[in-house]
């Protein structure tokens, strides 16, 4: 087996750089297409931003038709499935489903009797067959399920034993890197997936999206999106479409680089009372001119992220800053106690620094997964992630 899958997903046209992406993106959304030539274009949820509130006549409905008039186009010229998951509901709503309607009688082509292009709002499965090339391939919108047994019901009635899935949602495994806690039901928003249930029905790759960040672990693979919105700080994976290479007993995972994804340049500025308003400003200037030098940007281009713990004295510096620089692109990030917060909340803390050895690492690494996280790790992965 030898079957390629272009993916990408979390465009969220409505806040990122529509010009850049009709002019820019999109052709080299076509130009990486034809050089992959996959069996499978994947648009794996989020491709809005505004649920059904776009407006076809807009700007970003000229961007949203335009995305799936090229992709439709390119997959029946090049005999490949477009395949379009539908994302969180309060983000695609029907835009994306309203407007392959608008195209409808070209979504009616067939390949080997399956339809090139298909719409998926529902978990669903797939047997293909191209140049005598057998997938199958599973289908996961974001599930709101008002039980956790309700869906594993209904995913392993619908999808079993697959080559691949395509998954639209939260999973276990991305909770730490994103830093909240884990749940697998919460009224305000669907369920958290434990990923040990999805790789027990498919036997080479999740294929994921839905959090914006480039996290890879065991065999589920969350792509970052391809495109970025306008200053952005590039800390979230490299953006660009994501190639997955089916073999035999094995696959292969491929970015192709977007050329036009450019983020903002960073500087990070650590307010604290060791550090006047004097020498906190001339910090600053010294890094804007550096970092406007290196990257060959204006001032204007460069984000400014400050530091800043919960103290009076500390937020009169930060207002102080703001207003100095209030022509640059100053966020304010007060992480310190957010993090703290959240970090408390789950548990996490009660450990005694001091006990901890390169010896017991892993053991504790594997309590805390299993007991806070519900995510059941072996020592031995866990030894193996710690020494990549």
């Amino acid at each position: 087996m030898n079957f390629k899958i272009l993916a990408t997903g979390d465009i969220h046209i409505g806040v990122i750089d529509v010009e850049k992406f009709i002019n820019k993106e999109l052709p080299y959304l076509k130009e990486t297409f034809l050089k992959v030539k996959p069996n499978i274009l994947l648009l794996n949820g989020d491709l809005t931003e505004w649920a059904d509130n776009l407006i076809t006549s807009s700007k970003e409905g000229e961007a949203l038709s335009k995305l799936l008039t090229l992709c439709r186009d390119l997959c029946i010229e090049n005999k490949c499935l477009l395949r379009i998951i539908e994302g969180t509901k309060s983000h695609d709503g029907k835009n994306t489903y309203n407007l392959m309607h608008l195209i409808r009688d070209d979504t009616k082509t067939l390949y080997n009797n399956i339809p090139i292009v298909r719409y998926i709002d529902i978990m669903d499965r797939e047997v293909i067959n191209i140049n005598n090339e057998i997938i199958s391939i599973g289908y996961l919108p974001e599930p709101f399920y008002s039980t956790y047994d309700d869906f594993l019901s209904d995913f392993k009635a619908y999808i079993n034993n697959v080559d691949v899935l395509c998954f639209h949602g939260m999973l276990d495994v991305a909770i730490p890197q994103l830093k909240q806690i884990n749940s697998q039901y919460n009224l305000a928003r669907s369920m958290v997936i434990q990923n040990k249930d999805l790789l027990s029905h498919v036997k080479y790759v999740n294929i994921c999206s839905h959090v914006h960040m480039e996290i890879n672990y065991d065999r589920s693979y969350y792509i970052n999106t391809f495109t970025a919105k306008p200053e952005t700080i590039s800390d979230t994976g490299i953006y660009g479409l994501k190639e997955f290479v089916i073999k035999d007993k094995s696959f292969d995972y491929i970015t192709h680089v977007n050329p036009y994804a450019i983020t903002n340049p960073v500087l990070e500025v650590r307010i604290n009372k060791e550090r006047d308003l004097g020498n906190l400003h001339k910090f600053i200037k010294n890094g804007l001119i550096n970092l406007s030098q290196k990257h060959n940007c204006k001032l204007s281009d460069i984000i400014i992220v400050l530091y800043s713990p919960f103290d009076i004295q500390e937020q009169l510096k930060v207002s102080s800053i703001s207003e100095a620089y209030q022509k640059t692109n100053i966020v304010k990030l007060r992480i310190q106690k957010e993090v703290t917060t959240r970090i408390e909340d789950s548990g996490l803390i009660n450990i005694d620094i001091e006990k901890i050895t390169e010896e017991n690492l892993p053991k504790l690494i594997h309590k805390i997964c299993k007991e806070k996280l519900n995510i059941d790790l072996s020592e031995s992965k866990i030894i193996e992630r710690l020494n990549e």
